[in-house]
């Protein structure tokens, strides 16, 4: 499950004297709008990346996530289109923008004969496969529940979960929707007066 990107738009117009310099200065403006565009989208991926690992945020672990997020600018006939999301099939991405509960299901060690997890103060957690090298029969220990004690099974019924919502792409819109607004706004009125903008 990959994530879709975000969009927006914004809509222009103005009377006819606007709209005759718009359609004189098109070329300049659609470069300008590349350009703003192409500014946005490292400014927000950089914010949104900057933010992994705060309060109520996704956390980084292995950094797939963080550095999945992308941009890319299109250039249209009457526009600019700026999508930032996810790139590749990262299956956790969606579900840590928008929460999801799962199903009870069986859990089977992928390279290993058992799984091993630690419990914590709240209960066991899987924490990896166990290597098969490492294990001696007598290191098994069955039903441990203590925090920092360790757990081994072949398969693990697990009964579901919820995942709480933790987004990362929208609030980082959000956060820069005022400077996101004024880099376009820049860029047209430079357009329109057949300015380059950098």
């Amino acid at each position: 499950m990959s994530l879709e990107p975000l969009r927006f738009s914004i809509h222009l117009e103005g009377d006819k004297e606007t709209q005759e310099a718009m359609i004189a200065r098109a070329g300049a403006i659609a470069k300008n709008l590349h350009r703003a565009g192409q500014r946005i989208g490292r400014m927000v991926v950089g914010d949104i990346r900057s933010h992994f690992g705060g309060a109520g945020m996704v956390g980084r672990r292995s950094g797939w996530l963080s550095n999945a997020i992308g941009f890319s600018v299109k250039r249209r006939r009457w526009g600019t289109r700026i999508e930032v999301g996810v790139r590749g099939d990262i299956p956790y991405a969606a579900i840590h923008e928008f929460g999801r509960k799962t199903k009870p299901h069986i859990i089977r060690p992928k390279r290993h004969r058992l799984l091993r997890w630690q419990a914590d103060a709240s209960g066991p957690a899987p924490l990896a496969e166990a290597s098969a090298g490492l294990l001696r029969r007598r290191n098994i220990q069955r039903g441990a529940r203590q925090a920092g004690s360790e757990s081994f099974a072949p398969i693990v019924h697990h009964p579901g979960s919820r995942v709480p919502a933790r987004p990362f792409l929208g609030p980082g819109l959000l956060r820069n929707r005022n400077i996101i607004l004024q880099t376009f706004w820049d860029a047209f009125q430079a357009g329109l007066k057949g300015e380059a903008t950098l």
